[in-house]
């Protein structure tokens, strides 16, 4: 139970950082309403070599945010992010943040949605914190625990194949922070703490 207990206290440190992805946790599933009976999307294999029209603008928007998001600049991510504010990136989720890589696999372009098959891949934060050291007595300690082990070269690693889902607004693509994204970035967090709960409750 204490473990479990820590456990929490962990993802309350990190929650903080994270404040704000919630809120458009209806997103993806509008999205998807949205494009009934609108017909085939033309969708683009995204191979290494960059693609033209409007899936290139998509893929350009896609890079530009993550190169944002990995260099910890909260400003510029933030204006790319459609409903989006700036981002302020705690110690833990900065460390975290910084490991993420992306591969685009496919791009499809509906009139001013978008949507791009990507995998993204991160610390796996799942085995980092099975494996926080049993003496940990505090948020404090769990968040210095944890930072630790995400910057070891040897941190566990995790894929996340997702959608990721764009607005055309005023000629710009915006990315939507959809809880599928924000699960990514933050290494599966949200997918442990869901499964924890269930198992507490059970």
């Amino acid at each position: 139970m204490k473990r479990k207990i820590l456990i929490l206290l962990a993802w309350a440190v990190l929650a903080l950082g994270a404040a704000g992805c919630s809120r458009l946790a209806e997103v993806k599933d509008v999205f998807t309403k949205s494009q009934e009976g609108s017909g085939k999307k033309e969708e683009t294999e995204a191979d290494e070599t960059e693609l033209e029209g409007e899936e290139g603008e998509v893929q350009k928007a896609c890079d530009a945010f993550f190169e944002a998001y990995t260099s910890l600049d909260g400003e510029e991510a933030g204006k790319m992010i459609h409903y989006g504010d700036p981002i302020t990136f705690s110690r833990l989720q900065g460390a975290l943040s910084e490991n993420i890589q992306v591969e685009i696999s496919s791009v499809a372009v509906d009139g001013d949605d978008a949507e791009v098959t990507a995998e993204i891949t991160n610390i796996d934060m799942a085995a980092i914190i099975e494996d926080l050291p049993e003496d940990v007595s505090s948020k404090e300690e769990a968040a210095e625990a944890m930072v630790d082990a995400i910057s070891h070269k040897d941190a566990p690693t995790a894929v996340f194949e997702v959608t990721l889902l764009f607005t055309r607004v005023d000629g710009q693509w915006l990315i939507e922070m959809t809880p599928e994204l924000s699960d990514a970035v933050l290494g599966g967090y949200q997918s442990f703490l869901n499964r924890l709960l269930e198992e507490m409750e059970s």
